[in-house]
């Protein structure tokens, strides 16, 4: 019974923190950003990141075949992603022509 509890919590806790979305009407209004200046790390840029991206954020940029981590909660803030025309699959930055071809590969196979 106690396995059981503990997994209904769980399955609570991601459904409430999945329904975590940003407001339609100035979601930064009450918002209290830090002020990060230059990214001082190799391979690092600021973006727009953090709460419904309403602060500048250093992100480390990651190139082909880095390790990356994709999370399936939504709104999570991120502090590294693949560099653009990448994507991040199996944990892995990878080309987005070549992961369009495994996903259809995968799904017309």
């Amino acid at each position: 019974m106690q396995k059981f509890t503990a997994l209904l919590v769980l399955f609570l806790t991601i459904a409430v923190v999945n329904c975590i979305v940003c407001p339609k009407e100035d979601p930064c209004k009450f918002v209290k950003c830090e002020d990060h200046g230059l990214c001082s790390e190799k391979n690092q840029e600021v973006r727009k990141g953090g709460y419904c991206d309403c602060c500048n954020v250093c992100f480390t940029v990651l190139k082909e075949n880095e390790s990356c981590f994709a999370s399936i909660l939504r709104n999570v803030p991120q502090t590294k992603v693949c560099a653009d025309g990448l994507v991040c699959h199996e944990r892995k930055c990878i080309k987005k022509e070549n992961y369009i071809k495994l996903l259809k590969d995968k799904h017309l196979n």
